[in-house]
């Protein structure tokens, strides 16, 4: 699976809003995120549970736990996913 740029933005609020680069923009036009909004950081990951360890991270957090328990794909490429979570498979992509 061919990794995401995931964007961390401060809101001008102390808030943070993050997403995959591609939905930004989405969200500057649907009004949920300001046009001055500061670019905090950008991370590259297979999965959302990937994206949001390194956030988590970076943002001196404690650390990350995905919901629910891992299992394994179903499409039995080896890789686990979080169904409860963001259903990513780092092998075969989103699952559900």
């Amino acid at each position: 699976m061919k990794a995401t740029t995931w964007q961390a933005w401060n809101d001008g609020d102390d808030g943070v809003v993050f997403a995959p680069a591609s939905r930004c923009l989405e969200l500057v036009l649907e009004g949920l995120l300001p046009k001055d909004a500061k670019l905090l950081h950008e991370i590259s990951a297979r999965t959302g549970e990937e994206a949001m360890t390194f956030h988590y991270q970076r943002m001196g957090f404690e650390a990350y736990r995905p919901s629910g328990a891992p299992q394994a794909c179903p499409n039995q490429c080896g890789g686990n996913y979080y169904p409860e979570g963001y259903g990513d498979c780092p092998n075969c992509g989103h699952i559900g």
